[in-house]
């Protein structure tokens, strides 16, 4: 259940990050910004494993607990400091399920669902 819930708030996350650097970054170079970003993100997890590895083999839970906080901190940190102009959607209806449940998007979401519980 632990798992599931990890696997569920860093998929908000990612989602959220990856469409904060969409807006931040200038359309002529969106697609390399995004392409970097991705990487970086990769890099990321990786990196958190074997860190997560490491100090769990040469320390102790505790540990990998509290770096993980201190990483976290300062992700939020950087996140919270990063300026984001507003830009108010035109025309918008009070409640849309439009962006997330398009009917195009049940079968992929399928496939997610069955790869993840296989």
């Amino acid at each position: 259940m632990l798992c599931l819930a990890q696997g569920m708030a860093f998929g908000v996350g990612t989602a959220g990050i990856f469409t904060l650097s969409i807006d931040l970054t200038i359309s002529t170079q969106r697609s390399a910004g995004n392409m970097i970003f991705n990487w970086l993100a990769r890099l990321g997890m990786l990196t958190g494993i074997a860190l997560g590895t490491v100090l769990y083999l040469q320390y102790n839970f505790e540990t990998v607990i509290h770096v993980s906080v201190v990483a976290e901190a300062i992700a939020l940190f950087a996140i919270l400091i990063t300026h984001v102009p507003f830009r108010a959607p035109i025309g918008v209806s009070v409640c849309s399920f439009d962006r997330f449940l398009l009917l195009r998007g049940w079968l992929p979401m399928l496939n997610l669902i069955f790869a993840t519980v296989v």
